[in-house]
């Protein structure tokens, strides 16, 4: 219907602002005229695009979806479809209530912590069930002397005398012991009644002439540990010039149980690592690939952090790296201001290192009040540890500062510490699997500042390995050989070797 004004006549209106439209557009097509070949041929693959079903791509493009978010965005929706059709396959996911689900896993942990109390709460009344009634003598020699110990007349007394004078009440009283294979030399004669069980824990750090003697109070014997965590440990003692020992046991009481070919039993679970991340290098270049891990709902986005500070190592003087401590305790204080109810442990390399970080944050406490509070009221507490005394340690969030890096002049030593040393690739295994959360490490040179060979130290060269993981992810993990049927071949000779 046409529009006319007070005079009768026609409103040319819609005439001229279509004339006005043809105007811009074609003032469009001069200005960018150079653009018409692509825009052809965009218009051509477009079609295409359509006729193959991809209208909603084409439709996103034209809205604003840029070149480097397609991929992404595809993925994005292949997975949105593919969940959708997967569960409308299956009846069971299609009634899946999350509710239900987690007051499921909630009821189960009650279940759990009940069945463990229960438990510890059964083998007590197990124990006293044992003891006898009174200790005044009537029902035990044994328990007689141990009565008059406490009463003071026994204070003359050495603890390995007492339980040479009360074997069969020690047992009775304390049917198992913790000890360390110092203090059951120490504590317990040889003619002492045999345990049933002796379990050695760590075996990989304990060497076979400090285990031999526990061992040898025990009717049976499990020894527990991991050969590609850390041997025992000899960094810091010193040969005398000219000292020739000859060394008849393997390394650990581990290798030499591995070399006797005792019965085996590996346990392929890895509990820590709340992130798949955490422990993904180490499954790759230790244990190939074979540890079952619990998979991580943001897979895509790494626990392992990699923070280049860019300081200086005083490789001539204190050995120690100033930025790099400054920045560790930075993260320290906001991280622990910020109320994180999270766990925190601090690595380094070297012992020096260490100690200057632990100057830099009792400076950083005295000078502020808060946090030196918020520090000391951690729990469990925030540790401060070097390499070499981090083994079955562990935290939510562990800060691992190298320390070593260029120093003044910007010459970098391929030097790392106990990493160079026999076993320092056992010692870094250990380092980067103390984490469940996070694992933050900081370091003052790029990866490809580490200049190794084939025939560098195996510890150097899975440092450097370990780096460029940090740094780039799981997928250069493709590009870099594994490591751990290599070490199984070396342990396999050197038993080959023995035997």
């Amino acid at each position: 219907m046409a529009d006319y004004d007070h005079d009768g006549r026609k409103d040319n209106i819609s005439e001229i602002m279509l004339s006005d439209a043809w105007e811009g557009m074609l003032k469009n097509w001069q200005a960018n005229y150079q653009d018409l070949d692509a825009w052809c041929s965009y218009r051509k693959e477009s079609r295409q695009a359509q006729a193959m079903g991809l209208s909603a791509v084409v439709a996103a493009i034209e809205q604003g979806l840029q070149a480097e978010e397609m991929i992404p965005a595809f993925y994005k929706g292949w997975a949105g479809t593919y969940v959708k059709r997967t569960i409308e396959k299956e009846p069971q996911l299609q009634y899946f209530s999350g509710l239900a689900y987690e007051q499921i896993i909630e009821k189960y942990r009650k279940l759990s912590e009940d069945f463990e109390e229960m438990s510890r709460q059964e083998i007590r009344a197990r124990l006293l069930e044992r003891l006898p009634d009174r200790m005044d003598g009537s029902d035990s020699k044994d328990l007689s002397i141990l009565k008059k110990a406490i009463m003071g007349a026994g204070s003359k007394m050495t603890i390995r005398q007492l339980f040479s004078k009360m074997p069969e009440a020690v047992q009775l009283l304390a049917p198992c012991m913790l000890m360390s294979p110092a203090s059951v030399a120490q504590f317990i004669a040889p003619d002492f009644p045999k345990f049933d069980l002796v379990i050695m824990d760590e075996a990989s750090q304990l060497p076979t002439c400090e285990a031999v003697g526990a061992i040898a109070r025990g009717k049976s014997v499990v020894i527990a540990g991991d050969e590609q965590q850390m041997p025992p440990t000899n960094f810091f003692k010193k040969k005398s010039a000219g000292e020739d020992i000859e060394m008849d046991d393997l390394e650990s009481i581990l290798d030499d149980a591995l070399a006797l070919n005792m019965p085996q039993c590996y346990l392929s679970w890895h509990y820590r690592s709340a992130h798949e991340s955490l422990i993904t290098f180490s499954n790759t270049h230790y244990y190939d690939s074979e540890l079952r891990t619990f998979p991580s709902v943001d897979a895509s986005v790494s626990a392992v952090q990699f923070i280049n500070v860019g300081g200086i190592y005083d490789r001539a003087g204190t050995r120690t790296n100033e930025a790099e401590a400054k920045a560790v305790v930075d993260e320290l204080e906001r991280r622990i201001m910020a109320g994180k109810a999270q766990s925190i442990g601090v690595m380094t390399l070297n012992i020096q290192q260490r100690g200057l970080i632990n100057d830099r944050l009792q400076e950083r406490m005295d000078q502020n009040p808060a946090f030196h509070e918020a520090v000391s009221g951690m729990n469990p507490p925030l540790f401060i540890k070097n390499l070499e005394n981090i083994q079955g340690d562990e935290r939510d969030v562990i800060i691992f500062s190298l320390g070593y890096g260029p120093d003044e002049e910007g010459h970098m030593s391929m030097n790392f510490g106990p990493v160079n040393q026999e076993g320092g690739h056992r010692r870094l295994n250990v380092a980067v699997t103390r984490a469940r959360q996070e694992l933050l490490v900081y370091t003052s040179f790029e990866p490809s500042a580490m200049r190794t060979t084939e025939h560098s130290a195996r510890g150097l060269r899975d440092l450097k390995a370990f780096l460029e993981y940090a740094k780039q992810g799981a997928a250069v993990l493709d590009c870099q050989p594994g490591s751990a049927s290599k070490e199984k071949e070396t342990i396999n000779r050197q038993i080959a070797e023995k035997l």
